[in-house]
């Protein structure tokens, strides 16, 4: 296979299984509005990600808050220190790759976002101690080649996922590169994965950061409104309220969450479908 042939086909696929779950999704969104029910959005334009944990915020959200809920949490989060987190987070996403088929790419495909996720979560701790863009060009410079790399790094993924088997991505992963024989393939692999998980968490810390500078989501700030929430729990027990601050990614209990933006859902919390004639009537 040529690496032309190899590149458009996963490019192609990119989009194909993007339009094919995101379309069927807003279908369904359609759908209940017009019985009067609102349900929650299931994409929310995942290839803008500047980061994969980012990307599995905005990608397929019913699929990853089950991960959460039913694999991730019970499994102690990240309640037992890093290296018990980064095992949490392989075992996981094991798991939810043996949910799309009992196949050895689909198993490897989930031990290659486990395994990035727990490398990003490593690189972007050390990151955010030594790096801090400052300029809105040279931000906006970074947050963008953080997506362009996230983008590549999500569609070489999507090899092992469409391959079928390991010799049709074997082809694939053969086709994209024009090197052959000059550099060990271990070597410009892992170079390669090094190179897009540091890019892509420079711009995901860039992100944040103007973000939280133009929102003004500091992470003091969002530690006094986790403390006064949590008050107000306290206060109420009946509340199911788990906050957790945007900015530095801790719930109500001092609890790190590897993937910023999850919510711990109680074990008695409704799945979130609100009738339109309810609200109304209210």
């Amino acid at each position: 296979m040529s690496t032309p042939v190899a590149w458009l086909g996963i490019a192609c696929y990119t989009l194909q299984i993007y339009f094919d779950f995101s379309g069927y999704s807003d279908m369904a969104l359609g759908l209940m509005r017009m019985f009067g029910f609102r349900i929650l959005e299931n994409f929310n334009y995942p290839y803008i990600a500047r980061s994969v944990r980012e990307f599995w915020r905005r990608w397929h959200i019913s699929l990853s808050s089950w991960l959460r809920d039913y694999l991730y949490i019970p499994l102690g989060g990240s309640r037992r220190g890093e290296g018990r987190t980064y095992v949490n987070l392989l075992v996981t996403f094991l798991l939810g790759g043996l949910w799309h088929g009992a196949a050895w790419t689909f198993l490897l495909w989930g031990a290659f976002h486990g395994l990035y996720l727990a490398l990003e979560r490593l690189v972007l701790g050390w990151l955010g101690r030594v790096v801090r863009p400052s300029g809105g060009a040279f931000r906006s410079l970074v947050v963008w080649l953080g997506r362009i790399w996230i983008f590549h790094v999500v569609c070489f993924s999507w090899i092992l996922f469409r391959g079928g088997n390991l010799e049709t991505a074997g082809a694939l992963l053969r086709g994209l590169a024009a090197w052959r024989g000059a550099v060990p393939d271990v070597t410009l692999w892992g170079g390669t994965a090094v190179a897009m998980v540091v890019i892509g968490g420079s711009g995901n810390i860039a992100g944040a950061d103007s973000r939280a500078s133009r929102s003004g989501n500091t992470p003091a700030n969002c530690s006094r409104a986790a403390r006064l929430i949590s008050r107000r729990a306290r206060a109420s027990p009946s509340a199911t309220i788990s906050p957790i601050s945007s900015a530095t990614g801790m719930n109500s209990a001092g609890e790190t969450m590897p993937f910023s933006g999850w919510r711990q859902r109680s074990s008695d919390s409704k799945p979130l479908i609100r009738s339109a004639a309810m609200s109304t009537s209210g």
